[in-house]
Protein backbone atom coordinates (compact mmCIF):
# COMPACT_ATOMS: atom_id res chain seq x y z
CA UNK A 1 0.00 0.00 0.00
CA UNK A 2 1.42 3.40 -0.93
CA UNK A 3 2.40 5.82 1.81
CA UNK A 4 3.37 9.46 1.90
CA UNK A 5 5.15 11.20 4.75
CA UNK A 6 5.19 14.96 5.14
CA UNK A 7 6.37 17.36 7.79
CA UNK A 8 4.78 20.69 8.55
CA UNK A 9 6.38 23.21 10.88
CA UNK A 10 4.14 24.38 13.69
CA UNK A 11 4.50 28.13 13.92
CA UNK A 12 6.15 29.52 17.08
CA UNK A 13 3.54 30.00 19.80
CA UNK A 14 0.94 27.91 17.95
CA UNK A 15 1.44 24.48 19.56
CA UNK A 16 -1.66 24.86 21.75
CA UNK A 17 -3.71 25.99 18.73
CA UNK A 18 -2.38 22.97 16.78
CA UNK A 19 -3.39 20.62 19.62
CA UNK A 20 -6.88 22.20 19.65
CA UNK A 21 -7.04 21.72 15.87
CA UNK A 22 -6.24 18.00 16.28
CA UNK A 23 -8.68 17.61 19.17
CA UNK A 24 -11.50 19.28 17.23
CA UNK A 25 -10.77 17.16 14.13
CA UNK A 26 -11.08 14.01 16.26
CA UNK A 27 -13.94 15.34 18.36
CA UNK A 28 -16.87 17.35 17.02
CA UNK A 29 -15.58 17.31 13.42
CA UNK A 30 -14.62 13.62 13.35
CA UNK A 31 -17.38 12.44 10.98
CA UNK A 32 -16.46 15.12 8.42
CA UNK A 33 -12.75 14.36 8.92
CA UNK A 34 -13.33 10.67 8.21
CA UNK A 35 -15.25 11.55 5.03
CA UNK A 36 -12.38 13.80 3.89
CA UNK A 37 -9.84 11.07 4.67
CA UNK A 38 -11.78 8.43 2.70
CA UNK A 39 -12.49 10.77 -0.22
CA UNK A 40 -8.84 11.78 -0.09
CA UNK A 41 -7.71 8.25 -0.94
CA UNK A 42 -6.56 7.25 2.54
CA UNK A 43 -7.19 4.21 4.68
CA UNK A 44 -5.00 5.38 7.56
CA UNK A 45 -3.71 8.73 8.78
CA UNK A 46 -1.20 9.14 11.58
CA UNK A 47 0.11 12.42 13.01
CA UNK A 48 2.98 12.94 15.44
CA UNK A 49 4.32 16.00 17.23
CA UNK A 50 8.12 16.29 17.00
CA UNK A 51 10.07 18.70 19.15
CA UNK A 52 13.36 19.71 17.53
CA UNK A 53 16.64 20.14 19.38
CA UNK A 54 16.24 23.90 18.93
CA UNK A 55 12.79 23.80 20.57
CA UNK A 56 10.88 24.11 17.30
CA UNK A 57 7.71 22.08 16.80
CA UNK A 58 6.83 20.02 13.74
CA UNK A 59 3.87 17.89 12.74
CA UNK A 60 4.91 14.63 11.11
CA UNK A 61 2.07 13.18 9.04
CA UNK A 62 1.87 9.70 7.50
CA UNK A 63 -0.76 9.14 4.83
CA UNK A 64 -1.49 5.50 3.87
CA UNK A 65 -3.88 4.39 1.16
CA UNK A 66 -4.29 3.65 -2.50
CA UNK A 67 -3.84 7.34 -3.45
CA UNK A 68 -2.28 9.22 -0.50
CA UNK A 69 -1.48 12.27 -2.61
CA UNK A 70 -5.22 12.88 -3.12
CA UNK A 71 -5.92 13.94 0.48
CA UNK A 72 -4.22 17.34 0.32
CA UNK A 73 -5.52 17.87 -3.23
CA UNK A 74 -9.05 17.26 -1.95
CA UNK A 75 -8.63 19.53 1.07
CA UNK A 76 -7.14 22.26 -1.13
CA UNK A 77 -10.04 22.30 -3.60
CA UNK A 78 -13.16 21.09 -1.75
CA UNK A 79 -15.86 23.65 -1.05
CA UNK A 80 -17.39 21.93 2.00
CA UNK A 81 -17.32 23.49 5.46
CA UNK A 82 -14.82 20.99 6.85
CA UNK A 83 -12.27 21.60 4.07
CA UNK A 84 -12.59 25.36 4.51
CA UNK A 85 -12.08 25.02 8.28
CA UNK A 86 -9.11 22.67 7.74
CA UNK A 87 -7.47 25.11 5.31
CA UNK A 88 -7.89 27.92 7.82
CA UNK A 89 -6.27 25.83 10.54
CA UNK A 90 -3.38 25.06 8.18
CA UNK A 91 -2.70 28.77 7.80
CA UNK A 92 -3.11 29.50 11.53
CA UNK A 93 -1.02 26.61 12.87
CA UNK A 94 1.47 25.94 10.07
CA UNK A 95 1.52 29.05 7.91
CA UNK A 96 0.59 26.80 4.97
CA UNK A 97 -1.80 28.20 2.40
CA UNK A 98 -3.12 25.39 0.20
CA UNK A 99 -4.11 27.96 -2.43
CA UNK A 100 -0.40 28.35 -3.19
CA UNK A 101 1.46 25.56 -5.03
CA UNK A 102 3.14 23.25 -2.53
CA UNK A 103 6.89 22.78 -2.31
CA UNK A 104 8.31 19.78 -4.15
CA UNK A 105 7.68 16.37 -2.58
CA UNK A 106 10.36 14.92 -0.33
CA UNK A 107 13.36 13.36 -2.03
CA UNK A 108 14.04 9.75 -1.08
CA UNK A 109 17.69 9.64 -0.08
CA UNK A 110 18.00 6.23 1.61
CA UNK A 111 15.85 3.18 0.96
CA UNK A 112 17.53 0.34 2.83
CA UNK A 113 15.87 -3.06 3.04
CA UNK A 114 17.93 -5.48 5.08
CA UNK A 115 17.18 -9.20 4.83
CA UNK A 116 17.93 -11.15 7.99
Amino acid sequence: MPSMLITAPILPGKLDAWRRFAAEALGPRRAAYEVAVREGGLTRLRVWHQRGPDGSDTAVVMYDGPAPERFLQRIATAKDEFAEWFRGQGVTCHGIDLNVPPPPPPELVIDLDVER
